[in-house]
């Protein structure tokens, strides 16, 4: 079991192995157990450990995933940008723990990446400035203002995750005139610390015309929200999971988003059965429905399904 633990580990991040040193390590490990597998069960994992370095040295990186990679550090990130900047364009260092602004510094020469997620430096002059950026997340960041004023204005897609996001900030997102896909989670400091109102949140989406909307994980989002949403037809996702909206924020949605295909009430507790005749006779282009952890119980669910058979719950 030890065995498969490290060779499935580093299997993970395949042709990364040697520009890790790690090959030393996998290959030191097959040798520990000699003498419980022959040679011909190794041969495989030596022969993976030996042609590393071609693959490393031929590929052509264009989708580099690292989210969770907490032995990633700055050295090991700039070898890899260095070689494939040319040819990346997507790239996730969520959660790497040792990287550091140097990193990012790095990222911003990298001119042709179009999508980027991060989690938050500590230093507040790490700025991202790519220019053809499209697909922009960030995570665990006090300072957005700054982020927002430097990103590509044709951004089209931006993910906010625990961020602390003033009504200043929020305002700031009509200068993204190509945004059609604004996600925000944790929106305690949006909705509760700076008490944004329902006519900035309606600005904002009227000025966008945003297709898919996330206004997730916050107890402070309730009924006063649907005052947002008025006649908004061109939005098709819709996610307020984990919110305390009712009953009557579907009624008024129901009518509100006729072409809405996409909806996420996951954990709203406050929604029950008595929201069964909106699902029913209106949302007629719903095509996806999450009720996990709504208080709509089994029978109700299974009678919306049953006038609704081309809706997926």
């Amino acid at each position: 079991s030890e065995l498969l633990y490290h060779i499935t580990k580093f299997l993970n991040i395949l042709g990364l192995i040697h520009l890790f040193k790690t090959s030393k390590i996998i290959e030191n490990k097959l040798k520990n157990y000699r003498h419980i597998l022959d040679d011909k069960k190794l041969k495989p994992y030596f022969c993976f450990v030996k042609y590393n370095q071609y693959i490393i040295d031929n590929i052509k990186i264009k989708h580099l995933n690292l989210s969770n990679c907490s032995h990633i550090n700055d050295h090991m990130l700039e070898c890899l940008l260095e070689k494939n900047k040319p040819y990346l364009y997507h790239l996730n260092i969520r959660r790497c723990n040792h990287l550091s602004s140097k990193s990012l510094f790095k990222i911003n020469t990298c001119n042709n990446l179009t999508s980027l997620e991060i989690t938050s430096f500590r230093e507040r002059k790490t700025i991202c400035n790519l220019k053809n950026l499209k697909y922009f997340s960030i995570s665990y960041c006090s300072y957005v203002d700054e982020i927002i004023e430097n990103l590509n204005p044709e951004l089209e897609y931006l993910k906010l995750h625990w961020c602390n996001i003033t009504k200043h900030n929020f305002l700031l997102l009509k200068k993204f005139t190509k945004l059609h896909s604004l996600h925000i989670y944790g929106t305690t400091s949006l909705f509760y610390q700076h008490c944004i109102d329902s006519k900035d949140i309606k600005n904002v989406i009227n000025k966008l015309k945003l297709k898919h909307i996330t206004f997730s994980n916050g107890s402070h989002i309730n009924d006063r929200l649907y005052n947002s949403f008025d006649n908004f037809d061109y939005i098709r996702y819709l996610n307020i999971s984990w919110s305390n909206v009712t009953n009557n924020f579907i009624k008024k949605i129901s009518t509100a988003m006729v072409n809405l295909e996409d909806l996420n009430i996951e954990f709203c507790k406050n929604i029950n059965n008595n929201s069964e005749i909106y699902f029913i006779n209106y949302f007629y282009n719903l095509k996806y429905l999450n009720l996990t952890g709504t208080y709509i119980c089994f029978k109700t669910k299974a009678n919306i399904f049953k006038y609704r058979k081309y809706l997926k719950l």
